[in-house]
């Protein structure tokens, strides 16, 4: 029996012990005083084969009652375990969409459907072969990768031959049973065609509140996605090379010849030794007040070349039009 936390109720402790005394009437009388989520609490912190005795010791009535609580996962590893003809007892108490939602959690379904009636077998394996929640949470949770990229976006649903039929949020998906089917909660997309300039997406973007926007073809096939954060990326690096243009600097720079180059960087520090001499010309001519004062003969180094520094800045916003031309 596994390690169970004891509760202030008495008779979930006395369920334990009815389950390891295997009583099988007492383990009904005792679950018919709890709630649904007492019962459901103890189940979760016992062991497969303690669930499964659990189960199969209740009436059909009350053992789907307690199922139409528990989630799908559980509920499928409790009926797997149990015969194939008591499972199908508990299923026909069950409603279709539980049913339906086991039986796409189970690993082997066919041995529910092999004991059900003919007619009731083939309407829930048509329930459960539907594109339903389930289908796309499991999608999302295998891959984590996709489950990233997806974070904040809302997932798109094509047909079998790739085109856009409809967008589903992730609230919807997360609130509804795991078998609805997608058609019944998704919505009519909206999408971009691949033709969309970077501007009319800017725009989009900044109308609606949407952080991302499916792209078609003209056929309405999904070729992508293009996401808020894509559209800023790229508008940022427009700017920037924008900036750069206006400046004449950069690629351009890059692609003149070696000679060019060296042309336009002598002009800059012909013209900034031109002024270093300048600064100290002004220097030389209070030599005798510096040998007063030996002290500022440490920064006339920083004084020349700030000075030199800033008259080139000066003359650069005069003559660089002219330089680059």
């Amino acid at each position: 029996m596994s390690n169970l936390n004891r509760n202030n109720n008495p008779n979930e402790e006395t369920l334990l012990e009815a389950l390891e005394t295997d009583d099988n009437i007492k383990i009904a009388e005792i679950v018919d005083t709890l709630t649904n989520q007492e019962t459901l609490r103890q189940v979760s912190m016992m062991k497969e084969d303690e669930r499964v005795q659990l189960i199969s010791s209740l009436a059909p009535e009350v053992a789907a009652d307690l199922l139409e609580e528990t989630p799908s996962e559980l509920a499928a590893s409790m009926i797997e375990g149990l015969e194939s003809e008591a499972a199908v007892k508990i299923m026909e108490e069950l409603q279709t969409s539980m049913q339906a939602d086991i039986v796409q959690e189970m690993d082997n379904a066919e041995a529910i459907y092999s004991v059900m009636d003919f007619d009731s077998a083939e309407d829930l394996r048509k329930l459960a072969q539907y594109e339903t929640v389930v289908t796309i949470l499991r999608h999302l949770i295998s891959d984590e990768d996709k489950f990233e990229r997806y974070r904040g976006q809302h997932p798109v649903i094509i047909d079998d031959s790739g085109r856009l039929i409809g967008v589903v949020s992730l609230r919807n998906l997360l609130r509804n049973k795991r078998s609805t089917k997608l058609s019944d909660i998704m919505n009519t997309p909206i999408s971009v065609r691949t033709n969309t300039t970077q501007d009319e997406l800017i725009t989009l973007f900044d109308e609606h509140s949407f952080l991302s926007w499916p792209v078609t073809d003209d056929l309405g096939m999904l070729v992508g996605i293009v996401s808020k954060t894509e559209v800023s990326v790229a508008e940022l690096t427009r700017s920037e090379q924008q900036s750069l243009s206006r400046q004449r600097v950069g690629d351009e720079l890059r692609s003149m010849s070696t000679l060019l180059r060296s042309r336009r960087r002598l002009a800059w520090l012909s013209s900034n030794i031109v002024l270093n001499i300048i600064a100290a010309s002004v220097i030389s001519a209070y030599e005798e007040t510096l040998a007063a004062v030996i002290t500022i003969a440490v920064f006339l180094p920083m004084v020349s070349d700030m000075a030199g520094f800033f008259l080139v800045l000066s003359l650069a916003s005069l003559f660089m039009p002219q330089l680059l031309a």
